[in-house]
Formats: C-alpha cells, sequence, structure tokens
C-alpha cells in the first residue's frame, strides 16, 4: 500500500481548489493508495522535515521511501497519471 501525502492549509485556496482530485484519486484506487492530510498550520514540524516549502504539495511514499512529490495544482488527468506512473 503506497502512503499519498498532502499537505495543505484551511486559508490556501489552491489547496480547497486541489482537495476534491485527490481525494477522487485516493477513492479511486483504494486498493493501492491511502491518504494522509497535514494541515500545516497545525503540523509546521511535519512540513519543515519534509522540506515543504509551498503548498499543496503531495508527497507519495512507498515501504517508507518518498517516489514523487508534486506541488501546486493540476488536473486530475495529470495527477492520476504522475501517481500510476510512480506506483508502476
Amino acid at each position: 500500500m503506497a502512503t499519498l501525502l498532502k499537505y495543505w492549509a484551511p486559508w490556501c485556496g489552491s489547496c480547497r481548489l486541489y482537495s476534491p482530485a485527490v481525494d477522487r484519486l485516493v477513492r479511486s484506487h483504494s486498493e493501492t493508495l491511502e491518504l494522509i492530510d497535514i494541515d500545516v498550520s497545525q503540523e509546521p514540524d511535519l512540513a519543515e522535515k519534509a522540506g515543504v516549502l509551498s503548498l499543496p504539495t503531495l508527497r507519495l511514499v512507498v515501504d517508507g521511501e518518498e517516489v514523487l512529490r508534486l506541488t501546486g495544482l493540476m488536473s486530475y488527468e495529470k495527477l492520476e497519471k504522475a501517481v500510476l506512473e510512480a506506483l508502476a
């Protein structure tokens, strides 16, 4: 099982726009993906430790190792393609 870590903040407009696509991706691939939401306003140390410098940021982690990092907005199709390629 791969873990998708979503770094976001309630004040981030781009994060609010992006969340439905990320949630849809995880629902569509629930057999291989789990989602962890990290509100950087509540967990700034986690964001700093992960080197998150901009929002939204997604990190795909497999067996404890980051295999993909995405920042900023993108279409659902591009998001899905990037994640599935990283998992292949």
